[in-house]
């Protein structure tokens, strides 16, 4: 078995500076296969250069909006990367209970950015595994399901920053000059892992699992100064617990409760002078929901229900602190909650033509319970970024012979553009 695709996408953009290329080959397959076990293989190549008009003021924008920002014209401006991700992947029936699969991949990301105030070098690369067992046991007479496995990631990330000489370089674009800042960054990811999925009754099921992650990292400043640092987060345990209730084979009510994490990016784990922010922490929360899923009128409608609450400790939030240099902030405590509704319905007019409408919201409520930045107190204020109700609606006519017609509707609600939400 061998799949291969290839893709290309381009464009030569409505703004000044704007063009667009981008192009990939995957191929993925079967290396053998022997009863049930098998191993298989997946590669992605992808190439990308896409020029950046960047922003520009009113007055530009009234007069001429296809200009690109002066400055960004002038040195011609771009994005550019090639990135490649592969792996093995080998399932293995140890018994008739038990299931393994094993994994390992390797990455990597070579990116080029001339922007009119530096020319930024970066490159990746990756490279980890992980393995699962998976099967069904005893327990107490009920027929219990598992699942276990580690997994280990390694990120080597290094980056430079050079002159951007373009002013000089007699309208042709940017040229490089000479090297401006140089670091390296090392992060290690270990997780391990455990679920379980009992049927309590014939009709209620309870899951259980728990994860546990430790990251560590070092940094290396290797121009204009040499430095060195190491850091490392503490172990960070994630459990979760649902209950499942199917009344019948259309109805299904469900309940969980579990504690999430998100570690810093490269970039959030820096400060604006390119040291370590030791004060910097992941992100963690807890998540409540309570929702289901329910067929009707034969199977011909399809509604889904759920309510949630988040609250959030120590949100991760990017701040911009100069031209294209960002560091990141924890922003307290914040709240996520509200409820999403969807509904699908399949009407078949007759032999030809059938119409699927359907309809979905979301009412929320997301805000700062408390965060106080540089002395300015942004508790109680919407979050940032983030519209607080959402709405979809549409239809679709199709045919048996492959032609359909569809109408879509999308409400979105304000959005707040800053902490201060004016």
């Amino acid at each position: 078995l061998i799949i291969m695709s290839y893709h290309k996408l381009q464009s030569d953009g409505w703004r000044d500076n704007s063009s667009y290329n981008r192009e990939g080959f995957i191929l993925a397959g079967e290396l053998f296969r022997k009863n049930e076990n098998k191993l298989t293989y997946f590669g992605n190549h992808t190439s990308l250069k896409a020029y950046l008009p960047s922003s520009i003021d009113q007055k530009t924008f009234d007069e001429n909006p296809r200009a690109a920002a002066p400055t960004w014209a002038a040195a011609k401006g771009y994005k550019q990367y090639d990135s490649f991700l592969g792996g093995l992947s080998y399932d293995w029936k140890i018994s008739t209970k038990i299931k393994n699969t094993t994994a390992v991949f390797v990455n990597y990301k070579e990116n080029n950015e001339p922007r009119p105030f530096d020319i930024l070098k970066q490159y990746t690369f990756a490279y980890g595994g992980r393995t699962q067992f998976s099967g069904n046991f005893e327990l107490f007479e009920m027929k219990t399901t598992f699942n276990a496995g580690f997994e280990y990631f390694k990120d080597d990330y290094s980056g430079r920053t050079l002159e951007n000489l373009y002013q000089q370089n007699n309208g042709l674009g940017s040229l490089q000059g000479n090297l401006l800042t140089g670091t390296q960054q090392n992060r290690s990811f270990y997780n391990a892992f455990a679920q379980l999925r009992i049927p309590i009754l014939q009709k209620l099921e309870v899951q259980a699992g728990l994860n546990v992650n430790k990251t560590e990292f070092s940094l290396y400043n290797n121009y204009p100064e040499l430095s060195s640092q190491k850091y490392g987060y503490d172990a960070i345990w994630s459990p979760q617990i649902s209950l499942l209730f199917k009344p019948n084979a259309f109805q299904t009510v469900y309940f969980s409760a579990s504690k999430g994490f998100s570690l810093p990016s490269v970039e959030e784990t820096l400060t604006a002078s390119g040291s370590i922010n030791a004060n910097i922490k992941p992100e963690s929360g807890y998540n409540y929901e309570l929702g289901g899923k329910f067929y009707f009128l034969n199977r011909k409608m399809f509604a889904e229900i759920a309510l949630y609450r988040m609250e959030i400790n120590d949100l991760l939030v990017t701040q911009r602190v100069g031209d294209d240099q960002y560091i990141g902030i924890n922003a307290g405590e914040t709240l996520h909650q509200g409820i999403e509704i969807s509904v699908q319905y399949q009407w078949r007019i007759n032999s030809i033509f059938t119409v699927d409408p359907y309809v979905s919201a979301s009412i929320g409520e997301y805000k700062f319970e408390k965060f106080n930045n540089l002395g300015t107190d942004f508790s109680g204020n919407q979050l940032t970024g983030v519209p607080a109700h959402t709405a979809n609606a549409g239809l679709t006519l199709n045919t048996n012979f492959g032609w359909f017609l569809t109408a879509d509707f999308r409400f979105v609600d304000q959005i707040p553009l800053n902490d201060s939400n004016v």
